[in-house]
């Protein structure tokens, strides 16, 4: 590629601005995810991770979960019966009344009515495009010096 009047002199290096971006933007992805997830066990908060990928001309910072619940929260879930197999012999499914009163109550197996997608990736990350592009511009001035 050529750009006429371009200062020759000024080297920029798109893999150094790419990489210095990734390590600065990372960090603040990973805090509003963990923040925005759903919090039950913490589980999936603490499992919570991130890698970086790269093609000629493109950076990405891949946020990804290793707790299949992850999954579960953001797409939902059908009706379904619990448990899905049958229980050994004297086992039962045992829980208490809303707010731990009333209970506790036992079955072999419940129909759980299923639950709504929560779309909290897209929450955490929502209207933050502008402070990620402000992240990448400054990795990119310093690339150039």
């Amino acid at each position: 590629m050529s750009v006429s009047g371009a200062d020759h002199r000024i080297r920029f290096d798109w893999e150094e601005a790419a990489a210095a971006w990734g390590q600065r933007a990372a960090p603040t992805g990973l805090s509003l995810l963990r923040l925005h997830a759903p919090f039950r066990t913490g589980a999936l908060r603490q499992n919570i991770a991130r890698r970086y990928e790269s093609t000629p001309g493109r950076f990405w910072v891949v946020y990804f979960a290793t707790v299949p619940q992850a999954a579960f929260t953001i797409r939902g879930t059908r009706a379904h019966p619990i448990p899905r197999t049958p229980l050994p012999p004297g086992r039962a499914l045992r829980w208490m009344g809303p707010g731990g009163v009333g209970g506790p109550y036992y079955a072999k197996r419940v129909n759980h009515p299923g639950t709504k997608p929560d779309p909290w990736p897209e929450r955490a990350l929502e209207g933050k495009g502008e402070f990620f592009a402000g992240l990448f511009a400054d990795a990119a001035r310093e690339a150039m010096l």
